[in-house]
């Protein structure tokens, strides 16, 4: 960054910034300028070149009216692992950090924690200690709204908007088998939904992030953080077989909400030290065969970098997950109902690493999931995992699109399920269909019909069959009508044909592409045939 371009950066923020209170704008020199800029992963760091810290909601409402309007490059931070940066100016969110508590409504009104920001818990899910027993925090039962400041600087609360705040809710060496099969015994066990724990598989110099208290000379270490919020008694007799292992080492100790929060206050110090990425999994079942397949993956990236591996670890989040309160379609991460644990690999290398270790870094965190679960089995990506540079859905539909040959029907569900919802409107005009040949019976059938997409007329009228003829014309075949439904737990424009009993579920891409999900009664046996649309050239809703 250079001090033409800060400047620059300044001269053209100064109508905003004379209206703004004292200390509410900052630059590199200041001493607070890393606290409120630096991300946590340090490849992210783009040295902004202004900081602004507003203190209220009508300084934030300027701010946001103000950037939106410009040229300039920003984002909004606030403080936990995922933190993004940007060239010309970042809005520090920190100084929105109070808690209010109405004990007649039971309702409290928080803006963060010591070390993960509220409003990016909600966005990426909302687990926490507690959403075994309660649901996430992203659950409509727990969400219940939240004052949000839009582009145009507006403020509003989400519920005045439903859509909006649909939108916002949405997340080693040396273990033994005998110590896997007691924890796989476990959680079969049915725990009581106040218990959960997790386990970390970490080297030696990370382990001052998830301990509380220094302990020297561990060496190679598994480390449990058990919660149990029944009480001392409840949780000594219940985790019983890992705190009397011999040369167990035992911290646990009583505490409050907030004592429990702290535990992660020292995950902080390797704020901006390295580069690193996440692939987080969300699974109904973890296995004797998946745990020790973890590890192994775990073990094996010491062999493709020492140092990457001193800088990993492995969590798993045992007993974490249930099914959203309130309904999949409430929540924009539409979680599966049989979910429960989560499984998470953190890959860094340093902060100064060579080009070939980011690639590294990169591909265990695309691997992993499939070295772990294998390719036939289903998991679901928690949104905090995910990662514009290789978990773009549209990148993703793309490559599918590509595909000539046989597609997994889960592989493209995968893809689906991160799709947002369509709007009827939408979808009025003329759309070029595209098939995906995942072996249902319907892909050969429409390739043999010279299928050739679908026309929509209004939201009422639609002809969902268009055929080429020989001379090349595009014909229609029947007709039908359409409204939402649920469809793998999420409500959105659908089609329901009225000669057959079969109905298309969309989601969208962008403007100009739709993923379409075919459910059909008489073929349920074949699994869901999925299908795309495409715009026809000059033809828009």
């Amino acid at each position: 960054m250079s001090h033409e371009t800060q400047s620059s950066t300044l001269a053209a923020l100064q109508p905003l910034t004379q209206k703004l209170s004292q200390g509410s704008v900052i630059t590199p020199d200041d001493p607070s300028y890393k606290l409120h800029s630096e991300p946590f992963a340090i490849q992210k760091q783009l040295y902004p070149s202004v900081v602004l810290i507003p203190s209220t909601i009508e300084e934030l409402s300027s701010i946001v009216r103000f950037l939106y309007s410009s040229s300039l490059e920003f984002a909004i931070r606030g403080h936990g692992f995922k933190s993004p940066s940007a060239k010309d100016v970042i809005v520090s969110m920190l100084n929105f950090k109070s808690l209010e508590y109405d004990s007649t409504k039971k309702i409290a009104t928080v803006a963060r924690t010591p070390s993960i920001g509220v409003t990016g818990s909600i966005l990426n899910g909302g687990l926490s200690w507690m959403s075994s027993e309660y649901g996430g925090i992203s659950d409509p039962i727990n969400f219940l709204d939240a004052e949000v400041v839009k582009f145009d600087g507006t403020v509003v609360m989400a519920s005045q908007e439903p859509g909006l705040l649909w939108s916002l809710s949405g997340g080693g060496g040396g273990f033994g088998t005998q110590m896997i099969d007691e924890v796989v015994k476990f959680n079969h066990s049915t725990p009581h939904p106040k218990v959960n724990y997790f386990m970390y598989l970490m080297p030696q110099q990370l382990l001052h992030t998830v301990l509380e208290k220094p302990e020297p000379d561990l060496g190679e270490t598994v480390i449990f953080h058990l919660y149990d919020a029944l009480g001392e008694e409840h949780g000594r007799a219940t985790f019983g077989w890992i705190l009397e292992k011999p040369g167990a080492i035992d911290q646990t100790r009583v505490t409050n909400m907030k004592g429990v929060l702290d535990m992660q206050r020292n995950a902080n110090v390797m704020r901006g030290t390295m580069k690193t990425l996440y692939a987080p999994m969300a699974v109904s079942d973890l296995d004797r065969v998946t745990i020790a397949r973890a590890i192994e993956v775990y073990d094996n990236i010491a062999k493709l970098d020492q140092t990457i591996h001193d800088m990993s670890s492995v969590i798993f989040e045992f007993l974490l997950l249930r099914p959203p309160i309130g309904g999949t379609a409430e929540v924009a991460w539409p979680r599966s109902n049989n979910l429960n644990h989560l499984l998470l690999f953190i890959i860094s290398c340093p902060g100064n690493g060579t080009e070939e270790q980011e690639k590294i870094i990169r591909q265990i965190s695309n691997d992993a999931p499939g070295q772990v679960l294998g390719l036939g089995t289903r998991a679901e990506v928690n949104p905090a995992g995910l990662e514009p540079s290789y978990h773009d859905v549209k990148g993703q539909f793309a490559e599918l699109a590509k595909i000539e040959g046989h597609v997994e029907e889960a592989t493209i569900a995968s893809v689906y399920d991160q799709l947002k919802p369509v709007a009827p409107e939408l979808l009025v005009g003329q759309w070029e269909g595209g098939s995906f040949d995942t072996g249902h019976p319907t892909h050969l059938q429409l390739r043999n019909f010279k299928w050739a997409g679908k026309d929509f007329r209004s939201v009422d009228d639609v002809d969902p069959i268009m055929r080429y003829e020989e001379d090349g014309k595009r014909t229609w075949f029947s007709d039908y009508g359409h409204a939402r439904v649920k469809f793998r737990g999420v409500v959105t424009a659908a089609m329901v044909y009225d000669k057959f009993p079969i109905i298309d579920a969309f989601r969208y891409v962008d403007e100009n592409t739709v993923v379409g999900a075919m459910d059909n009664k008489e073929l349920q046996h074949s699994g869901t045939y999925y299908f795309y649309l495409r715009r026809r050239t000059q033809s828009k809703a």
